[in-house]
């Protein structure tokens, strides 16, 4: 039996199963469990309470920024090389 024969008898002209496809029915209602929304609720909490940045100390002056053109930047590291 050929590849071509197979597919004739067992896959042409057959319907997809599973999911319904878009226009035929509407997708099954998925609940998700309470208490495993919740452990994602705790877990998303407790990462932003690790990264969120630290509040800036009264007092601490932040430091001063300038521009340093191209040329004034290789002048200073000739400077350094020195």
């Amino acid at each position: 039996m050929s590849l071509e024969d197979t597919y004739s008898q067992s896959v042409k002209g057959r319907a997809i199963g599973g999911l319904p496809m878009m226009g035929s029915a509407a997708p099954p209602i998925i609940e998700r469990d309470p208490q495993v929304r919740k452990l994602e609720q705790d877990v998303f909490a407790r990462i932003h309470e690790i990264v969120k940045p630290e509040p800036l100390e009264q007092g601490l002056a932040t430091p001063e920024l300038q521009f340093v053109s191209f040329e004034d930047a290789i002048k200073e590291l000739q400077q350094m090389n020195k």
